[in-house]
């Protein structure tokens, strides 16, 4: 009997202390920091679903409720090291990256050995969710869960359904598994100290027009910096020798415009923007034909020099926007398909914050090449010749997310066989030695007077431009203040203008190797839009628009300049005195045998005949 009654006796005890035992590992919801620990356990659940695990290689979003007891992927540790958090899953002992991979078919947050970043855990208003998880460095974005439950770190910033979260503390963290992952957070700033800097591997091929690039004594300088931050290696002395590196190299010039290279093989290295165009406005890059293109593309060192170019300014945040000179809009984030692309209004530019950070120094001319980052991923000419797109590919040693930045201060301007050319600069220019150009003061029935413009000229001037025929003008980018062209009636564009109709505009064109302004009559056609066929003008151009001249001259098929007090024909050119004179009325058609009335000559004379 005294057997049973202490059998019985120890089995309440254990059941007692099951009991006990569950109620002190009961799950609690996290509602101040103070109750994070670096020993528990936690689920992530939004109002749109819990944060589980994909493939084994990214968390993602599941609707209902997470099960913990039985799926240790439900499973998140919040670890915090020197004052800042991680995320880290229990079930697959993997940090939370940023960084994206596809799972479940979408672009959703991976799961790594180490991290990309680290999270704030902040309070919201929200009752049963009330915690929003962000990035400070990246934007201090959201970590939102999409609509098809993807998870990424976004420009989204409205709180909502899948940005809130409940937090709720489950149990105890394996001491080897926490320290395993607190291991991992170790820095060794030695090793940083060492890859950022080898003054045997400096500048490569490149000159001083590169981002990055040292000269010898900038050399000697950052060499004794790198010896002193090794004797303490510490964080503090890592950064201290960071900013050494950045003082004595070249660094961007936030008034100037760059070349972006990739350093892989090929020769779609440049970014580019020459396929894109605007609406006859010019207000925005349109998006809802099948033509439209606002994907950033890669084109060669033989295509058009100004949409190659870019600024590149530092944002409040610490990070670069990357604006194109012509279009005026920055790279902004990916497109369902994965590729850079820019955002569909010049005016809308909270896009695209860019991390520029120096490649390691094991590679030749690492001082020189960048990796650009967007949302945690690398940009990379991805495929090289075999595409011309910008995608993420989170390789750190493909050279194809290795970028250079030269800087470009000149634009060469080629001059046709007849001595003529029309321009648009996205910047302001100075008017180069040899060269005269003009803009359009006034018009008068079809004669268009012009006005000589000299030294710099503001951006965006509409001109025509006359010099050594069939030569080649190079005018500088300017800072100075220029003065404002009053009165001009050329338009000009930057980008490509679309959609025009046929009567609608003017431009310079060659006529019997002569400078002509005639009925501009450029068309596109496009495969999948072939009826259509829009008039368009070319981009960085002047053009006149029709419904800027007289009725009467609405209908000429060429224009008459006025240079000031001798009108030309047509050809814009002062003609020989021994070349055949060739009679033009006032609307511009060519006269075989003049009679009665007042036409203009090649000559530059008006003629009146009774």
């Amino acid at each position: 009997m005294k057997k049973i009654t202490s059998l019985l006796t120890l089995l309440l005890l254990m059941v007692s202390g099951v009991m006990f035992a569950q109620e002190t590992t009961a799950p609690t919801d996290v509602t101040d920091l103070s109750q994070i620990s670096n020993d528990k356990t936690y689920t992530l659940v939004a109002k749109r679903g819990f944060i589980g695990v994909k493939e084994s290689k990214a968390i993602f979003g599941y609707e209902g409720q997470p099960s913990p007891s039985t799926r240790q992927d439900d499973l998140f540790a919040i670890l915090q090291k020197d004052g800042e958090y991680y995320l880290f899953n229990v079930g697959q002992k993997k940090f939370v990256n940023v960084a994206t991979v596809t799972a479940g078919g979408l672009n959703t947050m991976s799961l790594k050995d180490t991290p990309d970043y680290n999270f704030t855990f902040n309070k919201t208003e929200g009752a049963e969710y009330p915690w929003s998880i962000r990035v400070p460095k990246q934007n201090n974005w959201l970590m939102n869960m999409g609509g098809s439950r993807q998870i990424a770190v976004d420009s989204w910033s409205t709180l909502d359904d899948g940005n809130q979260y409940k937090i709720t503390q489950i149990g105890d963290l394996e001491t080897s598994v926490r320290d395993a992952a607190l291991a991992k957070l170790e820095h060794n700033y030695v090793a940083d100290i060492n890859n950022a800097f080898d003054n045997t591997k400096l500048n490569a091929s490149a000159n001083d027009t590169f981002v990055g690039y040292i000269t010898d004594e900038q050399k000697a300088t950052i060499q004794a910096a790198k010896e002193e931050a090794l004797k303490t290696a510490t964080k503090q002395s890592y950064e201290t020798f960071l900013q050494t590196i950045k003082n004595n190299s070249v660094g961007f010039d936030e008034n100037a415009y760059y070349l972006i290279e990739h350093q892989n093989t090929g020769t779609k290295k440049y970014p580019s923007t020459q396929n894109m165009h605007m609406g006859k406005t010019g207000d925005q890059l349109p998006f809802q034909q099948a033509y439209d293109d606002r994907v950033i593309r890669r084109v060669t060192e033989n295509d058009p020099l100004l949409p190659r170019l870019w600024k590149i300014s530092k944002l409040d945040d610490g990070k670069y926007g990357i604006t194109n000179a012509n279009t005026n809009c920055k790279w902004a984030n990916y497109k369902g398909n994965g590729n850079v692309d820019m955002p569909a209004n010049p005016s809308n530019q909270d896009f695209g914050h860019c991390v520029i950070e120096n490649i390691p120094a094991t590679n030749d001319g690492f001082n020189t090449m960048f990796y650009i980052k967007i949302n945690g991923s690398t940009i990379n000419a991805y495929s090289g010749d075999g595409d011309n797109v910008l995608a993420a590919y989170n390789n750190a040693t493909d050279r194809g997310g290795f970028w250079s930045f030269k800087k470009v201060t000149e634009i060469p301007v080629a001059i046709g066989a007849a001595g003529w050319a029309s321009i648009c600069m996205p910047f302001p220019v100075a008017i180069p030695a040899g060269v005269t150009a003009y803009v359009a003061e006034s018009a008068k029935d079809n004669v268009i007077t012009l006005k000589e413009v000299k030294g710099t000229v503001p951006a965006k001037t509409a001109m025509i431009i006359t010099g050594t025929a069939s030569s080649t003008a190079t005018f500088t980018i300017s800072n100075e203040q220029a003065t404002e062209v009053s009165t001009n009636l050329f338009s000009g564009t930057t980008t490509e203008r679309i959609g025009f109709g046929t009567e609608e505009t003017f431009a310079m064109g060659a006529k019997d190797n002569s400078a002509v302004f005639m009925k501009n009559n450029l068309k596109k056609t496009y495969l999948e839009e072939a009826s259509k066929d829009p008039v368009y003008v070319p981009a960085n151009k002047a053009y006149i628009l029709s419904s800027n001249l007289s009725t009467a001259a609405q209908g000429a098929t060429l224009l008459s300049l006025d240079f000031g007090g001798a009108t030309t024909g047509i050809e814009g050119v002062q003609a020989e005195d021994n070349k055949e004179v060739i009679y033009f009325d006032l609307n511009g058609r060519r006269v075989m045998n003049p009679a009665h009335g007042v036409f203009v000559t090649n000559t530059g004379k008006k003629v009146f005949i009774r």
